[in-house]
């Protein structure tokens, strides 16, 4: 089997990326050749996706529909070039599309070369428009649609709950390998102060929660003031508007609270997160900490509302309905009953080695695409297909003007949306 991993970016570093490798790692290791087909690749901060070949396109981070024709048969041809460059025919493809977006171009090439193609989303976005809404419902009835949480297809389609089947989700959990954890303790103990309370997070510093959580852990901090509470943000860069917000905000807090800031660290290493009591956050980062047997209060990024303690009250750590519970009144749980910290560490580990370990679920993950490589080959048509006015615009622009300058323009308008609220 040949394989075609379409992504929209492998720049930085996040769930997203190193998902991205933890599987590639996995198909290079049982024999599978790989082809990266990704819209950026500057500043890889996980040099091991170097070593994969790859093909750099800027349009495949933007729907199929979204791109002119002419520009589309260009690109096409490129690639289709590409691939038969690359591997032997004789093998067979199959294209596996990170995100809906990206899905469009994987089902586009796969049509012109009579090869499987589906979609495993780990962007986790309600889709916003109708056309491509169709699109993913047809790869949702079909099977060639899956999610990478038990909710996130439910989350995929919240606009558009007519396309979601409860009875036909498929999922398979993101899998997680710690030995990427670099162990610099020598599996040795690290002695924590019974005085104080050591809460962790990780995430890339877009994330909005983490001025949220500042605010959450100054709540905690004001009603235990005999008790030092401290809170380590490990961040994808410290300089920045976003880095500058924290950084405020983070000196308006109870005397009895200290808020540090690392990174960016590449790899992780274990000290980090054992010498702390919580972690709170989500993807990725969340399953690290449950890994090391971490306690790990799950955060969604959206709403600010915490979804529980991982193996104790959900089996998740992302895409979930809205919760109405603070982070605040979670990590509080912990100071109220002690042996939630031991059944928290316990039972967190457990469900990542039954149900995240990367072994498991890249064998279920296989499976998923044996099934698909060995079903009747239908196609999704893009001919003709009715765009809203936003997408009009939205085409038009980058049409006319080029894709850095409607990058520009979609980062002016998240900043000024960003301001009101």
């Amino acid at each position: 089997m040949n394989y075609i991993l379409i992504t929209p970016n492998i720049s930085g570093i996040g769930g997203a990326q190193q998902y991205a490798l933890r599987k590639l790692r996995f198909l290079s290791q049982n024999g599978i050749r790989v082809l990266i087909v990704t819209g950026k690749d500057e500043d890889i901060l996980l040099k091991e996706l170097m070593k994969y070949p790859k093909s750099v396109i800027p349009e495949i981070s933007f729907p199929l529909h979204m791109v002119s024709k002419k520009k589309v048969t260009l690109i096409s041809s490129h690639l289709i070039g590409t691939i038969s460059k690359e591997f032997s025919s004789e093998n067979g493809l199959v294209f596996d599309s990170a995100t809906v977006g990206c899905g469009t171009w994987g089902e586009h090439i796969a049509r012109k070369l009579n090869s499987p193609s589906f979609i495993y989303d780990v962007n986790g976005s309600t889709i916003k428009a109708m056309a491509l809404a169709s699109f993913a419902s047809f790869k949702f009835s079909r099977g060639e649609l899956i999610g990478c949480s038990r909710y996130s297809n439910q989350k995929l389609f919240a606009n558009y709950p007519e396309y979601y089947d409860e009875s036909k989700n498929l999922f398979v959990n993101v899998p997680f390998d710690n030995s990427e954890i670099v162990d610099d303790t020598n599996g040795g103990l690290i002695h924590k102060d019974p005085n104080a309370l050591r809460i962790l997070t990780v995430s890339r510093i877009e994330k909005r929660y983490l001025a949220y959580l500042i605010g959450e852990v100054s709540k905690v901090a004001k009603v235990v003031p005999n008790k030092t509470v401290e809170l380590t943000m490990v961040l994808n860069r410290r300089q920045g508007k976003e880095f500058d917000i924290l950084m405020k905000q983070s000196q308006d807090i109870p005397t009895n609270m200290k808020v540090s800031f690392l990174g960016p660290i590449v790899p992780l290493t274990r000290s980090i997160f054992i010498s702390h009591d919580l972690f709170v956050g989500g993807g990725t980062a969340a399953l690290n900490a449950a890994s090391l047997g971490v306690p790990t209060i799950i955060n969604d990024a959206y709403s600010n509302r915490s979804a529980g303690v991982f193996g104790v009250d959900i089996d998740y750590f992302g895409y979930a309905p809205v919760y109405d519970k603070t982070t605040a009144s979670q990590i509080e749980r912990f100071l109220d009953d002690p042996q939630l910290l031991s059944e928290a560490s316990k039972k967190g580990f457990q469900l990542f080695v039954e149900e995240f370990d990367s072994s498991a679920v890249m064998t279920k993950f296989m499976e998923h695409v044996e099934r698909i490589t060995k079903q009747e080959a239908e196609y999704y048509s893009f001919d003709k297909k009715r765009l809203s006015g936003r997408e009009k615009l939205k085409k038009a622009i980058m049409s006319f003007a080029g894709l850095k300058a409607y990058d520009q323009l979609a980062k002016f308008y998240a900043r000024h949306r960003c301001r009101q609220t």
